[in-house]
């Protein structure tokens, strides 16, 4: 049987190696010097090929996969099945409302003007992309919240040119936001101008063949605008939309990012409508809902990979927690460089602690809210809008449900020992294991679970060779409660072996003593033998009863084997270097 050549190693060298082995192998070659010989060059050059091209398949075969592929060119042509754009610029966004307008006018114009300043001082303009409603509240203008979208420069009418036969044209440039691409038509001179929708802000539209709509794709240097194609060959005639026809006068309107450049910019100043009507007063004022977000400057490929298939499954209902992500990723939330899973919460009623059927729970990290008792006006009508599309897309019988992250900090003390070590190399294994601990723990994030096994890893990467000590993992989760006569409950929703209750000024403190809570001394010694709580250990519930711990109070809590998992809306991290205790002989 002939000698093969070896082709499981495709490194140059074992592929040269490979070569070599083979051809000492051939009668008519053996006397050859394969190392120092002329042949010596064309073996490299064999390798090189050889190497060149397994190179080259590898990347083209890694391309051809939404896991795989590196390139965005690849990304946008693997997720234009998907119905999921990939765009270049994305703008940053805010939603505002004005008071103390004029009621001459009962609109704010498209392309309204509004000017914010980024922390660095420079200034950014920001535009409305639809009419806004102005009502009269007892002869005083104001309307309700809207969207404001940054625009580096703005578009406004331009007359193009469609290709009648592709029904389609092009806009050059890749900062161009494609959310603000408005389509007018005017079917013949002299005819009003007729709006046509922009499928990829009204996925819900149930087009038909003469629906006034367009779609927008992804193009190399820019966008593709296409309309209705409804020839004899084209299968999908009953829903793509309206034709443009010859005589048609098309005209577009967009705007161009700075994307993230203007991010976080909290306060806005209306400077002119976008028809030049006088609708502004000297007292204007301008209310936000929340600071500009979500601009976007280059595309995210961890987060397309995420997101593009759940967007496909998601098909414009919410059944799974996969089309809750998606959504919310439409409505701006969680995007950036944080995982998703560390950024949004959802989980059904049926997995909440207790049950709660009929239930979904979102809860967001990006809202940053921790009392739903307490919120202020704009945080309130940012999560009912929130809401308003979950319930509208959620299906018969679930009824979306906001819920804030609750906040545990975590402490942590390690001991143990790193042999052979001086001085200043355990006070350097000391802070290398803080800063590791930090990197790992110090982030707010939902699924963020605090397992003993895990934090020893953490430490040994930190510093190779430390041994740790018998039990040198100790763990302590703290909640903080404010004042109160009423009886407190706290569900922490982990097995805990022990509590202890810290009232700041007092020298008291309470502890459990088995089922009940007790109020204790300085020296140890039972205040008083009535109970002043409960405490479930198998579950973490803890019931403070009504005025035995009235004041500000901070409950340490003991995770049994030191495991606490971060179940439901729980965020538990390490907020401070200072909460890390590390003791190394």
């Amino acid at each position: 049987m002939a000698d093969n050549i070896n082709i499981s190693d495709l490194s140059f060298e074992a592929i040269r190696q490979s070569l070599v082995d083979y051809l000492k192998k051939q009668d008519t070659l053996t006397d050859y010097d394969f190392e120092g010989s002329a042949i010596r060059t064309i073996i490299d050059l064999l390798a090189y090929n050889t190497f060149y091209y397994g190179y080259y398949a590898n990347m083209i075969s890694n391309e051809m996969f939404l896991d795989t592929a590196k390139l965005e060119n690849s990304m946008i042509s693997l997720t234009k099945p998907l119905g999921y754009l990939v765009p270049k610029y994305y703008s940053s966004r805010s939603s505002i409302r004005l008071s103390n307008l004029t009621v001459s006018s009962t609109t704010l114009s498209r392309f309204s003007i509004f000017k914010g300043f980024s922390v660095s001082g420079r200034p950014y303009f920001f535009y409305t992309i639809k009419p806004v409603t102005i009502a009269n509240n007892n002869g005083v203008g104001e309307t309700e919240y809207f969207d404001i979208f940054e625009g580096r420069t703005v578009t406004k009418r331009q007359l193009v040119t469609v290709n009648t036969t592709t029904q389609s044209f092009v806009l050059e440039g890749d900062r161009i936001d494609p959310r603000t691409i408005i389509i007018e038509v005017q079917e013949s001179e002299g005819e009003p101008y007729s709006e046509w929708l922009n499928f990829l802000n009204n996925p819900d539209s149930i087009v038909g063949p003469n629906t006034e709509i367009f779609f927008v794709e992804r193009t190399k240097t820019g966008y593709r605008v296409n309309f209705g194609k409804q020839t004899s060959s084209d299968i999908s005639s009953a829903n793509t939309g309206k034709m443009i026809e010859q005589g048609n006068k098309v005209y577009v309107s967009y705007l161009t990012s700075s994307g993230e450049d203007a991010n976080q910019i909290s306060s806005f100043q209306f400077v002119s409508d976008g028809s030049n009507l006088s609708v502004g007063t000297p007292t204007t004022s301008t209310i936000v809902l929340y600071p500009s977000k979500n601009g976007v400057s280059t595309p995210d490929l961890d987060e397309i990979r995420f997101f593009a298939p759940k967007t496909f499954a998601k098909q414009n209902r919410l059944v799974t927690k996969g089309d809750y992500y998606a959504m919310l990723n439409e409505l701006g939330y969680g995007s950036g460089n944080n995982n998703p899973d560390f950024t949004y919460k959802v989980f059904g009623g049926e997995e909440a602690t207790p049950p709660v059927y009929g239930r979904v729970f979102v809860s967001l990290i990006d809202l940053n809210l921790v009392d739903n008792d307490n919120l202020d006006f704009s945080q309130t009508e940012e999560i009912n809008q929130i809401l308003s599309v979950l319930k509208n897309k959620s299906v018969v019988s679930i009824l979306p449900e906001y819920i804030p992250p609750v906040e545990y900090q975590v402490s942590m003390t390690i001991s143990g020992s790193l042999p052979g070590a001086d001085n200043s190399q355990i006070i350097a294994a000391r802070e290398a294991v803080k800063s590791r601990l930090i990197t790992a723990y110090g982030t707010k994030k939902y699924n963020q679970d605090i397992i003993e096994d895990d934090i020893i890893e953490q430490c040994r990467i930190a510093v190779p060779g430390l041994i740790l000590s018998q039990g040198g993992v100790f763990v302590t989760i703290t909640v903080a409660l404010a004042a109160t006569e009423n009886q407190r409950k706290i569900n922490l929703k982990n097995n805990i072996d022990s509590i202890e209750i810290i009232q700041p000024g007092s020298s008291n403190y309470g502890a459990n003593e088995g089922r009940f809570v007790y109020i204790y001394n300085s020296s140890g010694t039972k205040i008083s033998n009535d109970p002043a709580g409960e405490f479930i250990a198998q579950d973490g519930i803890v019931i403070l009863y009504a005025n035995k711990f009235p004041t500000a109070i901070t409950i340490r809590a003991k995770p049994k084997n030191d495991i606490f998992y971060a179940k439901d809306e729980i965020v538990a991290y390490i907020n401070s270097s200072s909460n890390i205790t590390v003791t190394i002989i």
